[in-house]
């Protein structure tokens, strides 16, 4: 009998270390690291690898993203060249005052073939609100309206704002549009572009308030704002001709206020100058 209960003690014994080595080994495998799909490796830090992967995948799309976007504002900003623009003078139209006769008596060479809508004391509020007739050559005693009706061009210069420059500048500017207005609707494809009226010299400015620099400053600034960068441009040549203390300087002008004819040579170089660059000519 107690031989008996000696064995099976043993084979109790045996079943409970059977049962605990079972247990172990169970217990091992469960805690065990999960293979991957491609063999091996610690699931936690391939999840954190691939979820640092997808943000740099994230952050470079972003990257290509804005570059794109970026450059496709920059070519929306891009101003449109209108076409058939040349930059020969047979087809340019000067519309100013005395400084613009000027220019037409004394740059026969550059701008012969040019026409002139240009008188001494020319104003914008004369020419659009009073029909102003000026004598055109080879055309006759025309109205601006009549002008633009019977002749086409591909480029009009505006130079005109210092005759009424005790006017607000607003009221100058206002004028300015109505130009525009009328030349695009009787030239359209043509180009604009608004000529800064030149400043005068100090001595000639001092009994003058009205044609300050900074008055003269603040009609261009008024028209400037009128150019779209389009087909309306915006020239300012008066860096050309001041002195050190931004005033018309003498050495260009003979009586402070109008270019001497070597000047207006200069002047008309420029703007056809500029012409060339801003249409890409």
């Amino acid at each position: 009998m107690k031989k008996q209960n000696t064995i099976t003690m043993w084979i109790l014994i045996g079943i409970i270390a059977l049962i605990v080595i079972f247990i172990l080994a169970t217990g091992r495998t469960s805690l065990a690291p999960k293979p991957t799909p491609n063999g091996g490796g610690n699931t936690q830090q391939e999840s954190e690898k691939d979820d640092y992967d997808v943000s740099e995948d994230t952050e470079d799309t972003e990257e290509i993203e804005s570059t794109e976007t970026t450059e496709s504002e920059e070519e929306s900003n891009q101003p449109s060249k209108p076409a058939g623009v040349t930059a020969s003078m047979d087809t340019a139209l000067f519309i100013g005052d005395s400084r613009t006769v000027g220019i037409q008596t004394y740059t026969k060479e550059l701008t012969a073939t040019a026409d002139f809508f240009a008188a001494v004391s020319t104003t914008i509020t004369g020419v659009v609100n009073y029909n102003d007739k000026i004598d055109v050559e080879g055309v006759g005693n025309v109205t601006i309206s009549e002008l633009l009706s019977q002749k086409k061009y591909d480029k009009i210069y505006i130079m005109l704002g210092i005759n009424e420059a005790s006017d607000y500048p607003s009221n100058i500017a206002r004028n300015t549009q109505k130009l525009l207005d009328l030349i695009q609707e009787k030239q359209p494809g043509s180009v604009i572009f608004i000529v800064a009226n030149l400043y005068v010299s100090e001595t000639y400015q001092s009994s003058r308030p009205a044609f300050s620099t900074a008055n003269m400053q603040a009609i261009n600034n008024a028209q400037a704002a009128l150019a779209n960068n389009q087909d309306i441009f915006y020239l300012d040549p008066n860096f050309m001709f001041v002195d050190e203390n931004g005033n018309l300087s003498m050495d260009y002008s003979g009586d402070g206020c109008h270019l001497q004819n070597k000047s207006c040579d200069k002047l008309v170089e420029w703007i056809i100058s500029e012409t060339k660059r801003i249409l890409g000519l």
